[in-house]
């Protein structure tokens, strides 16, 4: 009994060591930041760019980079305890695979092809093509003959018949009349036909063009019922104390992981003057100028970006998880996503 009672106590002894450590694992990933560094340079000009991300937890026990370099593309790479674990290496296999180019039998010569059997199917194919010239010339003798018999019979026949060529013009001078009246019918009957066409096109026409202006009147309708929907959902109070809420945790974020030290120098100009300038002013409205470490050079004759980056600064997982967790389980936000779709 009391050797099971032992046994118990230490197996309690380990499950409270590993809930500890568990524990305390957490307590570091939600309160020991996550330091971050970011350096770029690069400009348009000279067509060269590059940037490197370094991200690093728990004493550099835990590093990401991150580059990206015109020419060698982007990449990345995580090591934990100074092991790399991402990406992974490929390991080479054993034993090399054999060359493309080798063939399995290469010392083998091929079997070697008697030519006989060539010149035997050489020879029926010629005696093939004799025997069908042959076949097409007694073919096209009958049926020159076979020609002649029949004119010789035509002729036979006209010769038989009383009358021969002059009864056939009178028959062709009795028939001329109704033909005439025949062809001014079918004429008048066509000309109906394309006018009855033309009209029914143009009704179809017609008709195609209101279901068109229909349709266009019903995207219009559609279009202001959704202004109006959206107008009303903004202007509403949930909407608007949802709007506050982003504001207040947006700002608190932004502090948090906000670079504790900046090195900006940068050069800029657009083709459009006016737009340097204004983007100028915005930069002089804020807090960027203000600081020493960074210097902006407007250019105004010319386009053109170049510069460099180098900002370092920390990010805590418990920051950004109180604001996330603020931000959905507050009654307006959810409100705003539930109707945040126009249903029509």
């Amino acid at each position: 009994m009391a050797i099971f009672l032992a046994i118990l106590k230490w197996i309690g002894i380990g499950l409270l060591i590993i809930l500890g450590l568990i524990i305390l694992f957490l307590l570091l990933f939600l309160f020991l930041p996550f330091r971050y560094r970011v350096r770029a340079e690069g400009g348009s000009e000279s067509g060269q760019y590059s940037g490197k991300a370094d991200i690093t937890w728990l004493l550099h026990l835990v590093h990401v980079i991150i580059f990206v370099e015109k020419g060698k593309g982007a990449g990345y790479s995580a090591r934990v305890l100074g092991i790399q674990i991402l990406p992974r290496k490929k390991r080479k296999k054993e034993g090399a695979a054999p060359d493309a180019g080798e063939s399995p039998g290469e010392g083998e010569s091929p079997p070697e092809v008697s030519p006989e059997p060539i010149e035997s199917t050489g020879e029926a194919v010629a005696q093939n093509g004799l025997s069908q010239e042959a076949g097409q010339e007694t073919a096209s003798g009958d049926h020159i003959g076979g020609q002649s018999s029949t004119e010789s019979q035509d002729t036979v026949a006209g010769s038989e018949i009383g009358g021969g060529p002059s009864s056939e013009l009178v028959a062709d001078e009795g028939q001329e009349g109704p033909k005439e009246k025949k062809g001014l019918a079918g004429k008048l009957s066509a000309v109906r036909d394309k006018i009855a066409g033309i009209f029914s096109k143009i009704k179809n026409g017609i008709q195609k063009l209101g279901c068109k202006i229909d349709s266009i009147c019903d995207k219009i309708e559609q279009l202001s019922n959704k202004v109006e929907y959206y107008t009303d959902l903004m202007d509403d109070p949930h909407t608007r104390a949802a709007i506050e809420l982003g504001k207040q945790q947006g700002l608190k974020l932004y502090r948090g992981i906000r670079p504790r030290k900046l090195r900006l120098r940068l050069r800029f100009g657009f083709k459009n003057p006016g737009i340097t300038g204004q983007i100028l002013a915005f930069t002089c409205l804020s807090d960027l100028l203000n600081s020493e470490n960074v210097e902006l050079e407007p250019d105004f004759e010319k386009r053109v970006m170049e510069g460099d980056l180098d900002m370092k600064g920390r990010v805590f997982v418990f920051t950004v998880l109180m604001v996330a967790i603020k931000l959905y389980f507050n009654k307006n936000v959810k409100w705003v996503l539930r109707h945040r779709k126009y249903r029509g």
